[in-house]
């Protein structure tokens, strides 16, 4: 039997307990739960007045009893389709990344995220947390179902969530599906239930994969052999290739080459690139690169073979300046250099034609070339974090230019040819030294529809009157510019009465000294 029931945070019938008392046998390997943290038994669907249904006691009581071994199913299936994980959440890392708070101090934050790759099954158990078990008004053959939930590496924004009967389990997603529970996800065995999960993520199967490689690999003639050997086994050693992120490497040179030739997208994330391989050109059909977090302090020349990429981002590592082999990169379409150490922005830019994306933001850029103003395709440009002390004038020629973030910057103004950007729709000035803006901004730019100005040294008066001009369709922050300078007002009038008390009672005790000196003498 349970003990004493109560209404729990998810106003649910239940009771609280802790990870060392439901695991006892996994509690040495437990570093994610706190054995502080508690965790909430609930049974589900019932009302505050009622108790648990037999069904759902019947289910508490072998869950207490059985309890470890339904953890040790749960890891044993998460290590089993361990690849299937890591092709859909990417290998687990930490990356650490330096952010400035509102109060201009600096401070380091750690992400933690992806799938483990351990060699002992249970220290998985260090990469997810159990915050609720939630026993529902389902049942079969007499004995509720229960579902698990909680937060996880490799899913942070959505958690996890399992679905057992006994010592069956029955579904795997997140933390809905520990919460709510459909008979229609009830399947016959784990090989059904992996085929489920693979169809929702629209995976192939590790066995169907093998055995097209093989087919397809009949028809390939073999050249440069140890050129794609050594594009392969990079791959492999950063965890790149699905299917092979953990698992011995069992297939023929031909059908390497299949797999090479399938990659459109690669993400190393906190990734140690210690060197990129001269052949990764003969990744022809790749579209989408992304190098963050992987302590780069320059950008590889290799990559500037791969012609026919669109999408590439080399951002959070130690980059001081762009090749001009960038030039090159003919079909990109976004380009994403920031939090680096840039400073400048090579001329050749300008041969980007069909670049449309552009993120420079955390560098310490003050200026742009020329150049840039012949980007006729750039819709979207990210520049703030930089050390721009005036507007780059450059910009103003580009009519294509939709979005631009000047953010923390130090602009002390903005130029009234700024109408000039026809088709700007969102234009963010926040965290500036703007004392004004130039009536014209609401006038003559008819598409933009989102302005953000907040925290600049515009006076109180001033953004009462911009208030009241400003189009209703354009969004803006106007009210919380307006709450910030109410409040630093009322901070300084507090101060001044502080400081005019405190010189009051330094004129009175300087009196009172003056009259006690007096006295003393008489």
């Amino acid at each position: 039997m349970p003990p004493k029931l109560e209404l729990t945070e998810s106003d649910e019938l239940g009771y609280y307990t802790t990870f060392k008392k439901l695991f006892p046998r996994f509690e040495s390997y437990s570093q994610y739960t706190s054995s502080k943290d508690l965790i909430q038994v609930n049974f589900s669907y019932t009302d505050e007045d009622t108790a648990p249904n037999k069904a759902q006691l019947a289910a508490h009581d072998f869950f207490i009893t059985h309890s470890n071994k339904i953890l040790e199913n749960l890891i044993t299936y998460l290590k089993q389709y361990e690849e299937y994980f890591l092709e859909l959440y990417g290998p687990y890392r930490e990356t650490s990344y330096e952010n400035v708070d509102l109060n201009g101090e600096t401070r380091i934050y750690t992400d933690k995220d992806g799938f483990p790759i351990v060699d002992n099954l249970y220290d998985i158990i260090n990469y997810f947390g159990i915050n609720t078990i939630n026993i529902v008004d389902a049942e079969e053959d007499g004995i509720s179902y229960i579902g698990f939930t909680g937060g996880c590496t490799w899913d942070t924004e959505h958690g996890f969530g399992f679905i057992f009967h006994k010592l069956e389990l029955l579904n795997v997603g997140d933390w809905d599906t520990g919460q709510y529970f459909n008979k229609d996800w009830r399947t016959d065995n784990q090989y059904l239930l992996t085929n489920a999960f693979l169809k929702l993520h629209c995976m192939e199967s590790l066995e169907k994969r093998k055995e097209r490689l093989v087919n397809l690999g009949k028809s390939i003639q073999v050249k440069n052999a140890t050129a794609y050997e050594e594009v392969f086994n990079w791959l492999v050693k950063h965890k790149m290739i699905y299917g092979y992120r953990n698992s011995p490497v069992d297939i023929t040179i031909k059908e390497k080459i299949i797999l090479i030739n399938e990659i459109e997208e690669l993400l190393f994330w906190g990734n140690e690139i210690k060197f990129v391989p001269d052949a990764i050109y003969l990744l022809e059909n790749l579209k989408s690169l992304t190098f963050s977090h992987t302590t780069l302090e320059a950008i590889p020349l290799q990559l500037m073979k791969l012609t026919g990429l669109k999408h590439l981002s080399v951002s959070s590592n130690k980059i001081n300046s762009i090749p001009k082999e960038i030039m090159f990169l003919k079909s990109l379409e976004s380009l994403s250099l920031n939090d680096n150490k840039l400073q400048s922005i090579p001329e050749e830019i300008v041969q980007l034609t069909n670049l449309q994306c552009l993120d420079l933001s955390s560098n310490k850029l003050s200026d742009l070339p020329e150049s840039f103003s012949e980007l006729n395709n750039l819709e979207i440009l990210t520049l703030n974090y930089n050390s721009f002390t005036s507007f780059p004038d450059v910009i103003l020629n580009i009519s294509s230019l939709k979005n631009l973030n000047l953010s923390n910057n130090q602009l002390t103004n903005i130029p009234q040819a700024i109408t000039q950007l026809k088709s700007l729709e969102e234009l963010d000035l926040r965290f500036n030294q703007l004392t004004t803006l130039p009536k014209s901004l609401f006038d003559q730019m008819s598409n933009l529809q989102q302005l953000q100005i907040a925290v600049n040294p515009i006076d109180l008066e001033d953004l009462n009157h911009i208030q009241q001009f400003i189009p209703q369709k354009i969004e803006t922050d106007l009210e919380s510019a307006i709450a910030c300078v109410i409040d630093d007002l009322e901070r300084q009038q507090e101060d001044t009465q502080i400081d005019t008390s405190s010189s009051n009672l330094k004129a009175s005790d300087t009196s009172d000294k003056k009259w006690w000196e007096f006295w003393r003498k008489k």
